[in-house]
C-alpha cells in the first residue's frame, strides 16, 4: 500500500461535465443588506479584537471555491479529485457558499454586513465532489449522480494536511446503515494522519434524508456511545468523532433542525438555516441566499449541517490564530467547553450546543490558562468567567463488525507513518 501522498491528484476515473456551472442569481444578488441571523447570534465579529484567523489556513474539501473578491488572501489551489482543474472551480456553488461563511472579509464598500468567522484566515480550495460530473464509464450506478466517493476524500484530507491546513472543513456526509460494513477505513486511516499532524478536521454530522435515514434517537444519552437501538445510520466522517468534529444544524428558533442527522459523535452545532454567503458564481462580487441543490434543480433557501459546518471552523481558525500552542484536540475541546450548552447537558442532535466564537477565544478554562498568558496577542478583553471543562469521554462508537476492519487500516496506516472581555451576558433564546 503506498503512501497516500503518492497518488496522483485526479479522479479515480475519467470523468465528463453534464451540466452547466452556476450562474450569478439577479434575484439575490446586490438586495442582500443585512447580516445573516446566524451572524447576530453567534456575534463573531466581537472576537475581532483577539482574532481573526490570521496565518490560519483552511482546507474546504468540497466543489471547489471560485476566486471572490471579498476573500481577504487569495484563495490557494488545492488540487482537483473530479477533473482536472487546480481546485479553484466550483461548478456547483456549494463550496465557494461554505468558504465564504469562514473567511469573507467585511466589505470595504460598508454597503452590505455580512462577513464570514475568520476574515484573515486563508482558504485552501480542494475540489472532491461534484454533481456537474459524472464518470465516462461507471464503475457502479448510484441513485445520487455526480462525482466524489470516500477514497477521494481520503485522499484530499492528506493532501489538505500536507499544504499545511490547521483547519479541515468537511461539509459532506456518506450514510450507511449501522448494521452495513464500514468501507470507510482508508479515510479513518487519513483522519487519524491529520489529527496525528495537529490538524483540527471539522465535519458535518449529515442530513436526514436519501441514504441518511432513518433518524437516529435524539433522546439524551451518553456522548460518544452507541448501541444498536440508538444508531440506525451511521455518517461518515462524522462518527470517527476521536479524530473529527462533528457539527449538527441549529433551527432559526434556537432548537435542533430535525433535519439533523443525530448521533453520540455529535460535538456542536452551528446554524444551518437560512443562510447568506458569497455569491458562488465564476466572476460573481455579491452575495447569495439561494442555491440550487442540484444542477437543473429550482434556487432554494441554503440550509442543511453542510452550512453548519463553517461556522465551526471559522471558530477553529479564530482559535488556532488566537493561542497557537494548543493542540487540535485542545482547540475541539475549547469549543465543545464554550458551547451554549443545551439545559439538559450534551445531546445526540447538537452535542454540546451552539458554538461561541467570542467565549471560544476569550474564556479562561482550567486546562489552557497558562497557554492564554503565554500569547502574544496585546489585544485585551476584560478578564472573563472560568468556565467547566467538559466530560472528556472517549469518543468510541461500537458498531459490530466495523471496529476491526477499522483497526487494521489504521494500524497499517501508522505502520508506515501515513500514522472572551468579561464573558458576555448572554440574552434570552426566543
Amino acid at each position: 500500500m503506498l503512501h497516500p501522498t503518492a497518488a496522483p491528484i485526479a479522479p479515480d476515473e475519467a470523468t465528463k461535465q453534464i451540466a452547466a456551472c452556476v450562474t450569478a442569481d439577479p434575484k439575490s444578488t446586490g438586495a442582500i443588506t443585512q447580516a445573516p441571523w446566524g451572524q447576530t447570534q453567534l456575534r463573531f465579529t466581537d472576537a475581532w479584537p483577539l482574532s481573526t484567523g490570521k496565518g490560519i489556513r483552511v482546507a474546504v474539501i468540497d466543489t471547489g471555491v471560485n476566486p471572490h473578491p471579498r476573500f481577504g488572501t487569495p484563495v490557494i489551489a488545492g488540487g482537483d479529485y473530479v477533473s482536472n482543474t487546480p481546485g479553484t472551480t466550483d461548478c456547483d456553488g456549494h463550496g465557494t457558499i461554505v468558504a465564504g461563511i469562514i473567511a469573507a472579509s467585511s466589505d470595504p464598500k460598508e454597503k452590505t454586513a455580512f462577513a464570514g468567522v475568520a476574515p484573515d484566515a486563508t482558504i485552501i480550495s480542494i475540489r472532491q465532489s461534484s454533481k456537474s460530473y459524472e464518470p465516462v464509464a461507471p464503475k457502479q450506478q448510484t441513485d445520487k449522480g455526480g462525482y466524489g466517493n470516500l477514497n477521494t476524500l481520503a485522499r484530499s484530507v492528506v493532501r489538505a494536511v500536507d499544504l499545511n491546513a490547521k483547519v479541515i472543513n468537511i461539509s459532506e456526509a456518506s450514510c450507511r446503515p449501522a448494521a452495513a460494513r464500514p468501507g470507510d477505513g482508508l479515510l479513518g486511516a487519513a483522519l487519524k494522519y491529520a489529527a496525528d499532524r495537529d490538524v483540527v478536521v471539522v465535519a458535518a454530522a449529515g442530513n436526514v434524508g436519501g441514504d441518511c435515514a432513518p433518524q437516529n434517537a435524539t433522546a439524551p444519552q451518553q456522548p460518544g456511545i452507541a448501541s444498536a437501538s440508538q444508531v440506525s445510520t451511521v455518517a461518515s466522517p462524522a462518527w470517527f468523532s476521536d479524530n473529527v468534529l462533528s457539527v449538527g444544524w441549529m433551527a432559526k428558533d434556537g432548537t435542533p433542525s430535525k433535519y439533523s442527522l443525530a448521533g453520540p459523535w455529535v460535538g456542536v452545532a452551528g446554524p444551518g438555516e437560512d443562510i447568506t454567503s458569497l455569491d458562488p458564481a465564476g466572476g460573481a462580487t455579491g452575495l447569495t441566499n439561494l442555491l440550487a441543490e442540484k444542477p437543473g434543480a429550482k434556487l432554494g433557501a441554503i440550509q442543511g449541517t453542510s452550512f453548519a459546518t463553517p461556522y465551526v471552523s471559522g471558530t477553529a481558525a479564530l482559535v488556532r490564530a488566537r493561542f497557537p500552542t494548543l493542540s487540535a484536540k485542545q482547540v475541539i475541546e475549547r469549543i465543545k467547553a464554550t458551547a451554549h450548552r443545551p439545559s439538559g447537558g450534551w445531546t445526540p442532535s447538537v452535542g454540546y450546543g451552539m458554538v461561541d466564537p467570542v467565549a471560544a477565544v476569550s474564556d479562561v478554562l482550567p486546562n489552557d490558562v497558562s497557554a492564554q498568558a503565554a500569547n502574544n496577542s496585546t489585544a485585551q478583553m476584560p478578564p472573563p468567567h472560568a468556565r467547566a471543562a467538559p466530560d472528556n469521554t472517549a469518543r468510541n462508537v461500537a458498531f459490530i463488525g466495523s471496529a476491526a476492519a477499522l483497526a487494521a487500516a489504521l494500524i497499517t496506516f501508522a505502520l508506515l507513518d501515513v500514522t472572551r472581555r468579561h464573558r458576555r451576558r448572554r440574552e434570552p433564546q426566543p
